[in-house]
């Protein structure tokens, strides 16, 4: 005699609540993979200024340009207005100016007592300094290149 096999039954809410489930889960699989809204958990960083603030780019784009006309071995401070970027400029300064020996403005808040014995101030932007020893050597987009007086 042959068996009789046992058949389940799924009463009509828990296959509708099953079948609900299964279409939210593929709709959000859907949603993550195919969206052009990026979730934070889901970015992949490749560069430093993914990192950073938007206008971090400009300031790296400043010192770029500062590069070659600053001499080597020249000690070289970069300010920002307010001195609320000090500190990334001077890492990006100590990346980009290899040739020229950068001391930072302020560091973890303080200011330092180096940057007012440095050669060359990179201001960015409209950042300045009242010094009579300082003066401008050469403005262009992204800021001003000032020389110490000795």
């Amino acid at each position: 005699m042959p068996e009789r096999s046992r058949e389940v039954r799924i009463s009509e809410g828990a296959a509708h609540r099953l079948w609900t489930g299964a279409t939210v889960v593929l709709l959000v699989i859907a949603v993550v993979r195919f969206s052009t809204v990026s979730f934070p958990a889901t970015v992949t960083r490749a560069t430093p200024f993914d990192y950073t603030p938007l206008g971090d780019p400009g300031l790296w784009y400043f010192i770029e340009q500062s590069k070659t006309r600053v001499p080597e071995g020249a000690t070289v401070v970069v300010i920002t207005p307010g001195g609320e970027q000090d500190e990334v400029a001077y890492f990006f300064a100590v990346a980009l100016l290899t040739r020229q020996r950068v001391v930072p403005n302020r560091y973890f808040g303080a200011p330092q007592s180096e940057a007012y014995l440095a050669d060359y101030v990179l201001a960015y932007r409209d950042a300045s300094l009242d010094d009579p020893e300082l003066r401008a050597v050469e403005t262009f987009a992204g800021g001003t290149i000032i020389v110490r007086s000795r």
